[in-house]
């Protein structure tokens, strides 16, 4: 037997080279994608995926089968979605059910725009439609608490509320539970600087209270389906931070605290400011008490404030200090994929006022005709629109910065509003680009929906997950559009951004904090422009009609 095994491993048709193992298959009739999740190969599972098209697992060729072997079955998920394959039984084969795969061996379609398509699966396939953004989101092997530590005015619930928004935006189910929204609804927002005294008891008592209702919600929202909960309060204490602690890992429940350390004074008084004209509880008072009242509560909290130390009381947990909002960032003992897309995300976070500026481009060709997709160049109302969008840009200030996509009718538009600014303001995202309509491109609604009657159907049915035939759906545009959101979220300087529908959906939909089912169903207006402001209560919105009607096309 001994013998018989070493023969095997020394066989030519398997090698193993850093956790990848590859068989050489004598014979495939069709393109298979194989994954299998053990260590050394058991136990196995392989699922044959006929929707799964990943920029990180493409399909494979038919000759070679090549596996994945993945030392913790945990991570398998990452890969394949839950629903994609079943675990074999032991005792049981490992091949799992899998559908039938149905390939294409040569394109039915001419390429968009004259190129070349790789090899793709035929627009022959099943009523559902697999997105990157459900595979390639690793699931949590323990569900994460951020724990926010700091005093008043540092900007702890602007953070908190980006952070959700950004992990909601990237597909993990996360809420903030604001223990200063518990206090307002229990007792009302007639509570002034005297109720946050450290030596007033009954004020500790209640202020303790609120913040273990806060605690148990979140915790029970974890339970059901939570991926993420933030749990904003001061935390000053390390007493405070011991019992939250303690009761998260007693759940099993990964923590991660997030100081924000604030020592610039101007950055304290314009977080004042603010304070005084979004706090919920200052907006009946007068600007000037409010102003005061708020400083008396900040001197409260100093009298028990102890700072994360990371050679103290601290020094084994995990945590984020954010000095000066992005000026400094100290991480300790940051540990998981969550944890680390966290600190990416903070690290270029500020809390400076800025505005954004969003726009669809003016109105093309294929508009005109109801086309989709396509390259074409502006019509001649998107060229009126373009001369009024740069007169309305000379008013944004020589600071101005315009991004647009790099497709001709969004550099058109964006070129005239950049006219007289720095040769460097306008830059050019190939992530701006439109939503890719695969097979789809260059036809109207209409000729879908009689060429490709299922297809129409399955969009209408799930227009977030849908994706065209060799194109993309409305979660692989929000993969695509995570870095333009980065850069978006570390301007300082004003930002116009000037691409198309889809991505101006998607875009608009992160900073209004729109559900992710809903924003493919966001109005968008041609010709319209939108002033964003982001506040730590939510984002303050104008629109600018720039006068130049279209007709209306649904999409």
């Amino acid at each position: 037997r001994e013998r018989e095994k070493q023969k095997r491993a020394r066989h030519p048709s398997r090698s193993n080279k850093g956790g990848r193992l590859d068989f050489a298959v004598p014979y495939c009739p069709c393109m298979l994608t194989a994954l299998v999740s053990g260590r050394l190969v058991k136990p196995t599972f392989v699922a044959h995926l006929a929707h799964f098209r990943s920029r990180l697992f493409p399909l494979i060729s038919a000759r070679p089968l090549s596996a994945l072997a993945l030392s913790r079955p945990a991570l398998a998920p990452f890969i394949v979605d839950r629903a994609s394959f079943s675990h074999p039984k032991k005792g049981e084969g490992s091949m799992a059910e899998t559908p039938h795969v149905e390939v294409a061996e040569k394109d039915d379609e001419a390429p968009r725009g004259g190129g070349t398509h790789r090899r793709t699966r035929s627009s022959r396939h099943s009523d559902t439609h697999i997105s990157v953004g459900q595979i390639a989101r690793p699931l949590l092997k323990e569900k994460l608490i951020i724990v926010m530590v700091g005093l008043p005015a540092r900007g702890k619930t602007y953070i908190s509320r980006k952070i959700s928004r950004y992990l909601c935006w990237i597909g993990y189910n996360t809420r903030v539970f604001n223990a200063g929204q518990y206090r307002r609804d229990l007792l009302g927002i007639g509570q002034d600087a005297k109720f946050f005294d450290p030596d007033n008891q009954q004020g500790v008592e209640m202020r303790e209270k609120m913040s273990s209702m806060a605690l148990d919600d979140l915790f029970n929202w974890l339970d059901e389906d939570g991926d993420c909960g933030i749990f904003d309060a001061t935390n000053v204490t390390v007493a405070r931070r011991n019992l939250v602690e303690k009761a998260a890992r007693n759940r099993g429940q990964q923590v991660l605290f997030l100081e924000s350390i604030c020592s610039d004074v101007d950055t304290i008084e314009n977080n004042i400011r603010e304070t005084k004209l979004t706090n919920p509880d200052f907006t009946s008072k007068d600007p000037e008490d409010a102003v005061r009242d708020f400083r008396e509560r900040i001197k409260n909290y100093m009298r028990s404030y102890e700072p994360m130390d990371e050679n103290g009381a601290d020094k084994e947990r995990s945590f984020i200090q954010l000095y000066d909002v992005g000026r400094k960032v100290v991480c300790h003992r940051i540990q998981g994929y969550l944890p680390g897309k966290i600190v990416f995300f903070v690290m270029n976070l500020h809390i400076t006022p800025r505005t954004i500026y969003f726009c669809r481009h003016g109105e093309s060709e294929y508009n005109v005709k109801g086309l989709l997709g396509g390259d074409p160049p502006l019509s001649e109302r998107g060229e009126v629109f373009a001369a009024r969008l740069q007169k309305f840009s000379k008013l944004l200030g020589p600071k101005l910065n315009v991004w647009t996509s790099t497709m001709k009718r969004s550099v058109q538009t964006g070129a005239a509003a950049a006219e007289g600014l720095d040769s460097t303001a306008h830059s050019k995202w190939r992530e701006l680009d439109e939503i890719d309509a695969g097979i789809c491109d260059s036809m109207t609604y209409k000729q879908v929906e009689e060429k490709y009657p299922d297809e129409f159907k399955a969009r209408a049915r799930d227009k977030l997950r849908y994706r065209y035939p060799r194109g993309e759906s409305y979660l692989d545009l929000i993969r695509r559009l995570e870095p333009v959101l980065i850069e978006l979220e570390r301007q300082r300087d004003p930002v116009l951004v000037v691409s198309h529908q889809a991505v101006m959906r998607c875009l608009y939909g992160y900073f209004v904090g729109t559900d992710l089912e809903e924003v493919p169903l966001l109005e968008v207006p041609m010709h319209t422009v939108l002033q964003l402001t982001p506040k730590a209560y939510g984002c303050e919105i104008h629109r600018y009609n720039l006068n130049v009607d279209v007709p209306k096309v649904e999409k």
